[in-house]
Formats: C-alpha cells, structure tokens, sequence
C-alpha cells in the first residue's frame, strides 16, 4: 500500500470510528491525486463484491495467510449498505461516500468522472476533513 492509501485508510477509519452511524456497510476506498477519477481503476472484482452486498448476500473468508492477527474467519454482508469512497486531488482535504447503486447507475457508459460530476450526485455524502490545529 502507498504511503498516500495509507493516510486515507487512517483517515477514514477515524471518520468511521468517530462519526458513521449507520450500521455495517462495505467500503472500496480510491485516491486519485487529480479532478478526474477514471472508471477502470475500481476494479470488477470490486464493483461486483460491493454491488453484491447491497442487492444480495456476500460472503468473505478472511485470509489465513495475512501476518496481522484476523478478528475472525469470515463475515457476510446480506442486503448491506455498500459504497465506493473517493478522495480527490493531491491534498487530502476531504472524500466523497458513494452509494454502490448510485455509482454503478450514473457511471454507466463512462470512462471517467470529475470531482465536479459527483458532488452533484444526489445520494452522495462530501465528508469534509478538519483540519489539524
């Protein structure tokens, strides 16, 4: 993981921790250091994981391989929230929640989408992050 994924994970989990209240819910985290995120760079796999959380069940095993301790073998997602999170440009001042059936309806057909498309997405939340005093 790059050094910059690495301080939107941290990010992120704090945001999580601190402020999410909605329940449990998959999340596919993406930086782009520009206005323009292109489509490609979430992966199918990803898409199709997340998409099936939301619409049916997913079940996930837990790698064995991992050197981390693992909180537990597996997890299932039935009908759960699921939602892409991309952060914008190269200072990390914010990120955008995604709903996955949002995404998946208004990328339909593109390569790629500005900052600008997807703030005006009617399901999306901007989470501004504050800044360090």
């Amino acid at each position: 993981m790059h050094k910059r994924e690495q301080v939107f994970q941290t990010v992120f989990k704090h945001y999580v921790q601190a402020q999410w209240r909605n329940g449990s819910a998959a999340f596919e985290l993406k930086r782009t250091e520009t206005d323009r995120f292109y489509i490609p760079n979430l992966a199918p796999h990803q898409k199709e994981a997340l998409t099936q959380a939301y619409e049916e069940t997913l079940y996930h095993k837990i790698s064995d391989d991992s050197r981390e301790q693992k909180p537990f073998d597996c997890f299932v997602f039935q009908q759960s929230l699921a939602f892409v999170v991309i952060a914008f440009g190269k200072r990390l001042t914010g990120f955008y929640i995604i709903p996955i059936w949002e995404w998946n309806e208004k990328t339909q057909g593109k390569t790629s989408v500005t900052e600008h498309e997807v703030s005006k997405w009617e399901e999306t939340e901007y989470v501004l992050i504050p800044k360090n005093k």
